[in-house]
């Protein structure tokens, strides 16, 4: 029987917590609501959370019973909202349209998702939030909040850091990837021509990178960062292939090399944010300049 009673107030308990959450999400709801136009995701997040949290109570009939004019309450204001959703999806798509136009950037897609150039932007709209991915959602940048002028100013800024860490002459950036190839080469035993690991390839070109200060002296402040996004970024930009006799080339990952970091590199193959995954590289000889 102390069982019994063990589990009827657990029950209990638990149905006092929930109903506190309840009531928690529908003052929040009220109060969003004072600009539905503005807040219609996340009023319905809040509702979905309201209907998630009446599930978790449905063991107690009689108490589920007394709840149904708030589940009923729930599906009307989740009716109520569908327009607002729609205004407001409208809204942001013609006004991010206007402002990434005003810097020369073309927007494409439909939310929840957008791209602008090789960047795509994941709308969070019950959280009022945008990721901020490099090409479809492989390697996430950072957050906006979701306020235009934040937005652009952010989508903005994330081409500059990656133009300002970019290379600035073609020649001297094939000379660091084919010594980066070069090094691996001899480190593995194998003659020039032979395919590495991209990812190899990066660790190398990252040591290569790094100034006097960290080499003789290798703290933190002296580090310089250069990660999977910059070279795929760098190699999208890259429009000079040969070096000497040397032409660079890329090969395809395979479909299980895509499932895993390690074994692959996405780069962008055109403006719109395209791309291939690449798993190996390697030097052909033979190239005219």
């Amino acid at each position: 029987m102390a069982n019994t009673y063990q589990e009827l107030r657990k029950k209990i308990n638990q149905s006092r917590q929930i109903l506190g959450e309840i009531e928690k999400y529908l003052k929040e709801g009220e109060y969003l609501e004072k600009d539905i136009d503005k807040n219609a995701y996340q009023i319905e997040e809040r509702l979905k959370k309201v209907e998630q949290r009446l599930g978790q109570i449905k063991e107690l009939e009689e108490l589920h019973e007394n709840l149904k004019n708030v589940k009923e309450f729930v599906e009307e204001r989740k009716k109520l909202l569908e327009h607002p959703k729609h205004k407001l999806k409208a809204y942001l798509g013609a006004e991010l349209e206007r402002r990434f136009e005003e810097k020369g950037w073309k927007i494409e897609g439909n939310l929840p998702e957008l791209r602008v150039g090789v960047l795509t932007l994941e709308f969070l709209l019950s959280q009022g939030q945008v990721r901020i991915w490099y090409g479809p959602k492989i390697e996430l940048l950072g957050r906006a909040q979701l306020v235009t002028d934040e937005l652009v100013n952010t989508v903005i800024k994330t081409y500059t850091d990656l133009d300002n860490a970019s290379f600035k002459e073609e020649r001297d950036f094939l000379k660091l990837l084919f010594e980066a190839y070069s090094s691996l080469m001899k480190r593995e035993g194998l003659e020039l021509g032979a395919n590495v690991s991209i990812i190899y390839w990066l660790r190398e070109i990252a040591w290569l990178k790094q100034g006097k200060d960290f080499l003789t002296d290798p703290r933190r402040e002296h580090f310089k960062s250069y990660g999977r996004t910059q070279l795929s970024y760098d190699l999208y930009c890259l429009k000079q292939r040969e070096y000497g006799q040397y032409e660079l080339r890329l090969a395809v990952a395979s479909r299980e090399q895509t499932k895993t970091k390690e074994d692959n590199l996405w780069i962008p193959t055109n403006p719109r944010g395209d791309g291939t995954h690449f798993a190996s590289v390697y030097f052909r000889q033979g190239a005219t300049t």
